[in-house]
């Protein structure tokens, strides 16, 4: 398996894994989504260091965002 379907893999295992029957696959699947383009942010968008007024606090911001729509997923 290379490492683009080994992603795939494990993020439809965790998207089909999430035990909230309020929340519907779509649901998840959108939720993953928003993970995944913080987390393109996070890695491709300029850190300028203002945690203020910057990019630096947006993208603390997407990693937090990343971390807790992960912890969710997993569960």
């Amino acid at each position: 398996m290379n490492t683009n379907t080994e992603q795939t893999f494990n993020t439809k295992k965790r998207v089909e894994s999430t035990p909230d029957n309020c929340v519907t696959k779509d649901m998840r699947m959108l939720l993953q989504n928003l993970a995944d383009l913080a987390n393109q942010a996070s890695d491709e968008v300029y850190d300028d260091d203002d945690l203020n007024h910057g990019t630096a606090g947006i993208l603390s911001l997407c990693d937090l965002l990343v971390a807790k729509i992960d912890a969710y997923l997993e569960n």
